[in-house]
């Protein structure tokens, strides 16, 4: 993770982006298989539109460092050829949007696969001896290896500009 984490620039990194979202489309395919299918379904349960509970509270970390991804928007800014306004909404519409149809299919046929059951971790809720979720476990574990350099750059970039403020970035 840390030779991933040291490029100067976020377009070097861009072949282990289009790399994580490939495997989060894998994840979705195969939660989809597993919905329509009915196989690796532990348990089912009962359907709860909203359910008010302490650890509704424990959600909004998780929704908040969501959107973490506005501190990379001036670096992207940097490093677009075209830098428009039209193209920066472009870029953002496009990777905010494909992100959110992504996680909302999961999140949304994950729930109907096991209903009241659904474990907070998806990937909890299927049986522990499948195998495909055995592989799409490790996999997951890999998109979080290569988008770990991603939330982490604006903050090594602005540590590197605090402690040798001397340093030009383009």
């Amino acid at each position: 993770m840390l030779p991933l984490a040291l490029f100067k620039q976020l377009n070097w990194l861009w072949f282990t982006s289009f790399v994580a979202i490939v495997l989060y489309a894998v994840f979705l395919v195969v939660v989809l298989v597993r919905y329509f299918t009915g196989t690796g379904v532990v348990a089912l349960g009962e359907v709860h539109l909203f359910r008010f509970s302490t650890s509704t509270f424990s959600a909004f970390s998780t929704i908040a460092f969501a959107y973490s991804c506005e501190t990379s928007l001036f670096p992207v800014m940097n490093e677009l050829k075209d830098l428009s306004t039209r193209r920066v909404d472009t870029v953002s519409v496009a990777s905010i949007g494909s992100s959110c149809v992504l996680y909302a299919c999961v999140a949304v046929f994950g729930y109907l696969t096991f209903l009241d059951n659904t474990d907070g971790n998806l990937l909890n809720s299927y049986a522990r001896s499948d195998v495909l979720l055995i592989v799409m476990r490790c996999l997951f574990a890999l998109t979080i290896v290569f988008t770990f350099p991603l939330v982490t750059f604006p903050c090594r970039r602005a540590l590197d500009s605090l402690l040798f403020f001397t340093r030009e970035y383009s």
